[in-house]
């Protein structure tokens, strides 16, 4: 058999790289847009949280002798209970911005919202990031009229946890798929190049000096044009 130059470049190694590069490209894309989503999804996890302690709040507000009252009822708060330990904070205002009860310090939203809506925005309070949302509660049962706004809001190490564990969980699905699909690739290039090795074996096959033509149909449709130029060789040499 004749001896393989080393410095000849490797068709197949050339495809597997052509292959598996725009392969790792796309899995770096998608691992970035899975964490974006991670994001997205667990900031919408703890908006739903925050009102729904809001409005579990919401439902205390009562008045009695004229004076409006809020009680802070402990499932509200026991809807953030996790492993991340977040500090929560709440406050109810009422209108004038006179403070019912909570933090006196958790900042106002920017704008108030309208009765029976809610705003989400994000601050800082005692150094620390957190989010807030502020839902306006209306006076139902009273004569008094007007809504008492009601905040819950939370640190956002919870948020970062959970964000964190989503992509993580799609992390890891790329580890098994990336590896698996460049081994399926690999086998499938292997198995493709299978018909030019038997080409090139049936042109090592020859007699020296032969200048038989090869049965082009045996070869695939993509190595028809090598076949038709070795013939046209093989024929200019017989003529010669």
């Amino acid at each position: 058999m004749r001896k393989v130059d080393a410095r000849a470049r490797s068709l197949r190694a050339e495809l597997l790289l052509w292959l598996l590069v725009p392969l790792a490209l796309a899995a770096a894309i998608d691992a970035y847009l899975s964490y974006r989503a991670a994001i997205d999804t667990a900031r919408i996890v703890q908006d739903r949280m925050l009102l729904g302690a809001a409005r579990v709040i919401g439902e205390q507000v009562r008045v009695e002798d004229g004076v409006l009252q809020v009680s802070v009822p402990p499932a509200a708060l026991e809807l953030f209970d996790s492993p991340s330990r977040d500090r929560v904070f709440y406050r109810a205002t009422a209108d004038g911005d006179t403070l019912l009860t909570g933090y006196y310090d958790l900042p106002l939203p920017p704008a108030r919202p309208p009765v029976e809506q809610a705003t989400y925005f994000d601050t800082v309070l005692r150094d620390r990031p957190i989010r807030v949302v502020a839902y306006a509660q209306p006076l139902l049962a009273s004569s008094r009229r007007g809504a008492v706004l009601i905040e819950v809001a939370q640190t956002l190490d919870g948020r970062f946890a959970l964000a964190r564990d989503i992509w993580l969980a799609s992390a890891r699905r790329h580890l098994v798929v990336v590896p698996l699909a460049a081994l399926l690739i690999w086998l499938g290039l292997r198995r493709g190049m299978l018909p030019v090795l038997a080409l090139r074996d049936r042109v090592l096959a020859r007699q020296p000096g032969s200048t038989e033509k090869l049965d082009g149909s045996l070869a695939p449709r993509e190595l028809q044009p090598l076949v038709a130029a070795f013939n046209e060789y093989a024929q200019r040499i017989d003529g010669h």
